[in-house]
């Protein structure tokens, strides 16, 4: 019998050996079950060669007037790069420029405000940022572009430091009034007048657009009367009180000794020398072709808004 037995064992084990391959194998378990197991290794998944990625080039750069960054320093073809310009304040975006390794131009664009984007080319690519001046806005139908105080007209405008004679109309080659020329100065400070309700000069009367501007500019120092405590608001500002207003806002110090005087210096008042060159030595005040002050000259107001614009803006 026990031959037997071991022989019925022999015969299934070689039987198996023939059936079984390399990737299964048959095992008895200890209650005389016979299975077969799965002895074959995983298959790795297959290897995919990852897609090359290109260089963004100068990912982020800057100038005096903006800056700019992509998302990303590297990309894939056909991946979408993101661009981000902030321009400074006065300046807007110009141009976004992407060339790809050959100089030839990438489709850019623009979708929304300071943000553009491009399609990665296979290859590297270069990236360009530029920003030009915001241009002024001009609410004067008689201020052209290429009049020479168009752009210190708009920028004064803008800033709510001059005001048209009516909504559309600036007057330029008008003259500018000393009451107004108060007013400026005021604006330009931007101070609460509510507690300036009368001046102290007997020919401004309480009830005059210009009466608390001069009060205020009055209070601070910064302005005279013309003497017998009058202060003739209505009368045109001459180029040497503009001076002396400019330089007592502005706090500059008089210059008493100039390195380069005016050709026509002897006109200028003594009263007067010390703010002109203060306002000469810091860009404020502009000799004409001649070198000359021409000092004791009408302001116009456009001469007013250039001043003003050189001084404070």
């Amino acid at each position: 019998m026990k031959k037997r037995t071991l022989s019925l064992l022999l015969a299934f084990v070689l039987c198996f050996s023939v059936i079984g391959t390399a990737s299964a194998r048959w095992v008895i378990d200890e209650n005389g079950n016979i299975y077969e197991v799965d002895d074959t290794s995983p298959t790795p998944p297959p290897v995919i060669p990852s897609s090359p990625t290109y260089s963004v080039g100068n990912g982020s750069g800057s100038t005096e007037d903006g800056s700019w960054t992509c998302d990303r320093s590297n990309a894939k073809e056909g991946a979408t790069v993101t661009i981000t310009a902030q321009p400074k304040e006065g300046y807007e975006v110009g141009t976004v420029t992407v060339k790809d390794k050959n100089g030839k131009t990438i489709t850019v664009t623009k979708t929304t405000e300071g943000k553009y984007t491009f399609v990665m080319p296979k290859g590297d690519v270069s990236v360009s940022v530029t920003f030009a001046p915001v241009a002024p806005v001009n609410p004067f139908v008689d201020v052209k572009e290429g009049d020479w105080f168009f752009e210190v007209v708009c920028t004064a405008a803008e800033k709510g430091w001059v005001n048209g004679t009516d909504a559309t109309h600036f007057n330029p080659n008008s003259s500018m009034k000393r009451g107004d020329f108060a007013v400026l100065m005021a604006n330009i400070k931007k101070v609460d007048l509510t507690n300036y309700k009368t001046s102290t000069f007997s020919d401004v009367p309480a009830n005059k657009y210009y009466s608390k501007a001069i009060a205020y500019c009055a209070d601070m120092g910064y302005l005279d009367g013309v003497g017998n405590n009058k202060f003739a608001p209505e009368s045109t500002i001459t180029r040497e009180q503009m001076a002396k207003l400019v330089a007592n806002v502005k706090g500059l110090t008089q210059v008493t000794t100039p390195q380069k005087p005016f050709a026509d210096d002897e006109k200028i008042s003594s009263w007067a020398k010390g703010y002109v060159y203060a306002c000469a030595k810091a860009g404020i005040v502009l000799g004409d072709d001649k070198n000359n002050a021409n000092p004791k000259t009408a302001a116009k107001r456009k001469d007013a808004a250039a001043m003003v614009v050189r001084a404070f803006a």
